[in-house]
């Protein structure tokens, strides 16, 4: 009964980790946009977590998968916002030309 509550509390815990270690590495952020990556990265990790455990080909815990997430969804995130994977989908699909 309380196994699937500890395992999302871990995975929550640990995209929140993957959060701060973002926030450590970006120091110029507004304190709003600091709250919007640790929200990210916790929804994140709670809710692919799980997908994301049973697709790996390599064992990993789940505070890994969720530290990992974390830090993926927020590098992702970014660069939607900047607006940087659209230039290179751009680049990609016009063979390297801008």
């Amino acid at each position: 009964m309380m196994e699937p509550l500890i395992d999302t509390t871990w995975r929550g815990i640990s995209g929140l980790a993957g959060g701060v270690i973002y926030l450590l590495l970006k120091t110029e952020l507004s304190p709003r946009r600091a709250v919007t990556v640790c929200i990210i990265s916790v929804l994140t990790a709670v809710f692919l977590g799980r997908a994301v455990e049973q697709l790996s080909p390599v064992p990993l815990p789940q505070e890994a998968i969720g530290l990992l997430l974390g830090i993926a969804a927020i590098k992702i995130g970014t660069a939607f916002a900047d607006g940087t994977v659209f230039d290179v989908v751009r680049r990609w699909l016009l063979g390297g030309k801008n």
